[in-house]
């Protein structure tokens, strides 16, 4: 093993050791930049939350120690220290994640589901997502024997948490089997989506083996993961008892290397391996799923053409019908459909609603990823005189809908767990409608031809999802259904008829009421599900439905009544009871500080080696519950030449980072035929400060730097003996980011990236002078299918004193830094083929999908995801000034293999070749290189 790749190791072990998260905590963000934050703690749990939030923090903790009762037995320990709950605000979508490392966390995000799908059958959606994520850490947690040993000497280790590395099916399932109450009807199991979605599974064909679900990534259904991990473990239970399945877990607590003992164990309880378990799990769901047809999916409906995968956001007017397509290939499109003809429109940018006025003016609910941390929402209005306009901004207005005359808007959003309707003026202006009361949620809403009234699914507190009525004129609420089953998404029809998506008998279906009678007609029979129906006038009923191969868009020219009935016969209010109401007893409230949890909690072993050097060390690990700061380091012991190395890296937010790296390279120096050896100590010290000002939706940023290097000639013969070289650059960097990322497209989907550096070596002392300025920008266009083509264009120059550029090579390991950078790659060619002052390089690809495995290796740790490949064109030149240039061309292709290790961590392999073009300088070079992500 050579110097550079014994240094990659180094580096490699910091980046594991900063990112060695639990795979349920893979979208561990810090929360948003500011606020006051607060702690409060009870007997098992400590919630961290923003001033303001207080009552909501009560009722977390008595739910969480509620919870903790009730699952205990089942799991049979909980952790040795308190759980830590993070109470946010800071998105508009409904999720949580939990992980034990590098302590037990929760992130529980208090905006709470609205719309049909699988989340919305929830009793009080704080009690749900906590029982869910609790599930996680008291499953993530188990451990005995040698395990637990090992815990003691190295403390939190992530090899030590042998159900973090367990296949997202089993964690997932588990979660979601303990979250649903048959009794009480509520959760994913007890939903009418979630049987669906299997009976689909089932009847068409479209079983899922051991090996898909193992690792769930992008293949339909995305959630498969959690849709077959809740019904196999429902399935052992109802087959086995818990008893058999909390000894299975007992016994894996206990293995160092659980990958190669989930088969032995499991046939020691339930007498037989996973790959049997699974098939007898199939022939029960066969059978369970075999008679619930409807009468074939969409029977009644024309099937269009529209992309497919996602439920699409869709609109009407008049006569019109858009909908928004997004295939996971390629941008977000506007189409107008008339009849089954459709007309492009335009791409937009992400979104989750939108709304068309009879004049044609286009209203959306646009989601913004501020750099603060927050994704919020606000309303744009479009017209084709004007563009786009922006009407609010981070008031967090996730759904919108035209008034009739035109000139106001009604909008919806969730702030502090609170759902609020407001009028919206055409010049920004907010009037309050409507405020609900904890618990009291509004789901989606549309206003009748006058103006007058408007309808919308509302789930009170303590109850599931209706139908009510408001008199904009005195908002007062006139309920229009009172049923066990989940009614939404109505709108207003022009005969003042209402229609809507509801799963009377289990499935969603459309359907058309009658508000003084009280009359319903069924028009659709879905055995997947239909959704999201917008009545188009003369064009008739459009919807969207769920099929075992994603979602797709069909419409029914004139609608007939499949069956008629009244609200009165599926009349059966469902009332959830209000649990955990006890109090717990809480220490008194303090101000949080990172400085409780930022301790490290483990430290392992290092060690590495060649012909040059043996190095012994730790490494570890720590970050804050809020994970605003988190740090990690890896320090060794050279014995063999008695030196120290070490890297250290600190991240505050996304704003600062301060990285720290001592390592020595050794060499041989020939001079007059004699040999010298040589210790070169490199230190590199870099903090920057990123988003110091933000413009355009927070695309276009100010960052600034510092870069301090210095190398020094160590253990050398005298005659080598020279003063270190000393580097100090201080720089300010602006770049401009609008790019987007599709789940059917490898790496970026389409966008432009821009930068442009300029640093100095005069503002502190160094051994070099003078400044340093650099750009670059990239274009990716995206192509049909799954292909993209790709523009980079770089330059820079440098005062005759400062360090020279330097050209060359397949990586030079400056790829992602943003200061203090001097080289550049040109594949095909030894790295510093060419220096100078002045630099520029140019590379055109070509990138496709080649196909997708998304398959494990029975229940090895080993399986792969996506297959791409690129091909490539490179060229660029170093020279100095007043020098003549040398342009060098090579070019070569690619082929990136997504492997996919220990059921959750994705490493993409790279395997290369390229040809340096010109007959002098280039060579043939294949190189290998293997990333790293969760």
């Amino acid at each position: 093993m050579g110097h550079n790749s014994l240094k990659g190791c180094i580096r490699f072990c910091l980046i594991m050791l900063v990112f060695s998260l639990a795979a349920p905590a893979a979208q561990a963000l810090s929360v948003a930049w500011g606020g006051s934050w607060k702690t409060l703690q009870s007997e098992h749990f400590e919630i961290h939350f923003e001033d303001g939030f207080q009552d909501m923090a009560r009722r977390c903790l008595a739910i969480a120690e509620g919870v903790h009762r009730e699952l205990l037995p089942f799991f049979g320990s909980g952790p040795a220290n308190r759980t830590h709950i993070v109470l946010s605000d800071d998105t508009d979508f409904s999720n949580g994640w939990a992980t034990v490392l590098p302590y037990g966390r929760i992130r529980l995000f208090v905006s709470a589901p609205s719309d049909p799908g699988s989340l919305e059958s929830y009793d009080e959606w704080l009690h749900l997502l906590i029982r869910h994520e609790y599930v996680h850490i008291l499953h993530m947690e188990m451990g005995r024997g040698t395990v637990n040993t090992g815990r003691k000497i190295f403390g939190r280790f992530p090899l030590l948490f042998p159900h973090v590395l367990t296949p997202v099916f089993l964690l997932e399932g588990m979660a979601v089997y303990f979250e649903s109450d048959a009794v009480a009807g509520y959760g994913r199991l007890q939903g009418s989506h979630y049987a669906a979605q299997m009976a689909l599974e089932v009847r068409n064909g479209n079983w899922k083996d051991l090996q898909e679900v193992v690792i769930p990534l992008r293949n339909w259904p995305i959630n498969k993961a959690y849709l077959y991990g809740a019904f196999f473990i429902e399935y052992l239970i109802s087959v086995y008892g818990e008893d058999a399945v909390s000894e299975f877990l007992y016994r894996q607590s206990g293995e160092l290397i659980p990958f190669f003992t989930l088969n032995s164990q499991a046939k020691r309880v339930f007498g037989k391996n996973f790959t049997a378990l699974w098939e007898d799990f199939r022939l029960a769901m066969e059978e369970r799923f075999a008679d619930t047809d409807s009468g074939g999916q969409g029977m009644e409906g024309r099937m269009l053409p529209s992309g497919d995968f996602f439920l699409q956001v869709a609109a009407t007017s008049g006569d019109g019908f858009f909908l928004v397509e997004d295939s996971g290939k390629d941008r977000r499109r506007l189409f107008r459909y008339a009849g089954k003809e459709r007309e492009p429109m335009m791409a937009l940018r992400p979104l989750s609603d939108m709304d068309v006025s009879e004049g044609g003016r286009l209203a959306v609910s646009r989601v913004l990823r501020g750099a603060d941390g927050r994704v919020f929402h606000d309303i744009f209005i479009y017209t084709p005189e004007m563009g786009w306009d922006r009407l609010t901004r981070n008031q967090r207005f996730s759904r919108v809908r035209w008034m009739p005359c035109g000139e106001r808007l009604l909008v919806s959003r969730q702030r502090a767990g609170l759902s609020e309707l407001y009028f919206l003026d055409l010049e920004g202006n907010m009037r309050l409608l409507w405020r609900g009361n904890q618990g009291e949620v509004l789901g989606a809403f549309g206003p009748d031809v006058t103006g007058g009234w408007l309808v919308a699914g509302l789930k009170r507190a303590g109850q599931g999802w209706n139908l009510e009525m408001m008199d904009l004129g005195t908002g007062r609420w006139q309920r229009l259904t009172d049923t066990p089953s989940m009614e939404n998404e109505p709108s207003f029809m022009p005969d003042g008829r209402v229609l809507f998506s509801a799963d009377y008998g289990g499935i969603y279906n459309v359907y058309a009421m009658d508000t003084d009678t009280g009359m319903l007609e069924q028009w659709t029979r879905s055995s997947g599900g239909a959704f999201r129906p917008r009545f188009a006038g003369s064009k008739g009923l459009y919807y969207q439905v769920y099929t075992a191969d994603g979602f797709r868009l069909l419409r029914v020219e004139d609608p007939v009544a499949l069956k008629v009935f009244s609200v009165e016969d599926v009349a059966d209010e469902k009332f959830f009871p209000f649990l955990f109401d006890e109090a717990v007893n809480l220490e008194p409230e303090r101000k949080y500080t990172p400085l409780k949890t930022l301790r490290p909690r483990y430290w392992f072993p290092v060690w590495l080696f060649n012909e040059d050097t043996e190095q012994l060390g730790f490494e570890t690990h720590g970050s804050d519950a809020l994970d605003r700061h988190s740090y990690g380091l890896v320090t060794t012991y050279d014995v063999k030449n008695d030196l120290v190395n070490g890297s250290f890296v600190y991240a505050c937010d996304n704003r600062w980072l301060l990285f720290l790296d001592r390592s020595h390279r050794f060499g041989e120096l020939k001079i007059h035929e004699t040999s010298f050896d040589y210790i070169l100590r490199e230190d590199r010290v870099t903090l920057q400060r990123n988003h110091l000002l933000n413009f355009f939706e927070d695309r276009l940023s100010v960052h600034g730097g510092l870069v301090h290097e210095r190398d020094t000639l160590v253990d050398t013969p005298s005659l080598l003996l020279r003063g270190p070289v000393e580097s100090n650059l201080a720089g300010m960097a602006l770049t401009f980011r609008d790019e987007e990322y599709y789940i059917h497209v490898p790496g970026i989907g389409w966008g432009f990236y821009g930068e442009l550096i300029a640093e100095s070596n005069d503002i502190l002392d160094s051994d070099y002078k003078g400044a340093v300025v650099q750009g670059a920008m990239r274009k990716i266009w995206n192509l049909p299918g799954s292909r993209t083509l790709g523009l980079r264009l770089a330059g820079g120059y440098a005062d005759r004193e400062a360090k020279p550029f330097r050209i060359g090579g397949t990586r030079t390991g400056e790829e992602m830094r943003l200061f203090g950078r001097n080289e550049a790659v040109l594949r095909g060619y030894p790295r510093s083929v060419q220096t100078g002052n002045i630099c520029a390089s140019q590379r055109l690809s070509l990138s496709s999908l080649l196909f997708r495995v998304e398959r494990n290796w029975s229940l090895m740790p080993f399986g792969m995801g996506d297959v791409s490949g690129s091909l490539h064109v490179d060229s660029g030149s170093a020279w100095d000034e007043g020098m003549s240039m040398r342009q060098l061309t090579g070019a070569g292709l690619e082929l990136q293999v997504e492997l996919v290790l220990g059921y959750h961590f994705r490493a993409p392999l790279v395997l290369g070749y390229a040809r340096g073009l010109d007959s002098d300088l280039g060579e043939d070079q294949f190189y290998t290189a293997l990333g790293f992500s969760f």
